[in-house]
């Protein structure tokens, strides 16, 4: 989008910790550390959502390097 969000980005965003999208995102090959134009990942979002466990869908994929 004009963000720079991929759909796996937008389907974070917007999961309210269901992760049937993500899932299938993930599946088809979405890249999950794939920056916007903030700089922010769709697994970096994941971990920073405190009010739906979505960091549970992104369990295999490593910390992103801080600098």
């Amino acid at each position: 989008n004009s963000f720079g969000n991929t759909p796996l980005g937008t389907a974070v965003y917007y999961s309210r910790g269901n992760g049937e999208i993500i899932g299938l995102l993930r599946e088809a090959g979405s890249d999950p550390c794939a920056k916007n134009a903030y700089g922010v990942s769709p697994v970096g979002l994941a971990r920073t959502i405190s009010n739906y466990d979505v960091r549970q869908f992104f369990r295999d994929v490593p910390d992103e390097p801080t600098a």
